[in-house]
């Protein structure tokens, strides 16, 4: 008889056991969701730079045609909505010199819960510099 009142308890205790360890287990999923969105957005952002800096290392004082190049390819496959005055362009203009495309971006945080840890965006930035290959410099 007093094994059959315990049932009802350990049952209670089980319940209240899953409730908690199941939040735990939500709030970890939806971190590793997000940060995984952030990090993808990233590489999307890195991959224009880098065709950027294809097209800036033959053409380096074509600013609009540069940034016209990123702003092509950084909002596939997932529109970011970046504009020009997310791209800074800076360095050299001649063969031999160094140029540097830097995109940022504000991640906003969609997951209600992760937004308390990180706040309302994750700052995302991608840099990229590589040499330019013409025109040559003029002595």
């Amino acid at each position: 008889m007093r094994r059959e009142a315990t049932i009802p308890s350990e049952r209670a205790q089980s319940l209240v056991e899953l409730a908690i360890s199941l939040t735990v287990i939500v709030l970890l999923l939806s971190g590793v969701i997000e940060f995984g969105i952030a990090f993808f957005q990233f590489v999307q952002m890195q991959d224009a730079a880098q065709e950027g800096m294809i097209y800036a290392s033959t053409n380096p004082t074509d600013q609009a045609g540069i940034q016209n190049r990123i702003l092509a390819v950084v909002n596939q496959p997932f529109n970011l909505g970046l504009t020009s005055a997310n791209i800074s362009i800076s360095g050299g203009n001649c063969a031999g010199q160094a140029l540097t495309i830097t995109i940022t971006y504000d991640h906003p945080v969609t997951m209600p819960l992760i937004s308390t840890i990180t706040g309302p965006t994750i700052p995302l930035r991608a840099s990229v510099t590589g040499t330019i290959l013409s025109p040559p410099c003029s002595p």
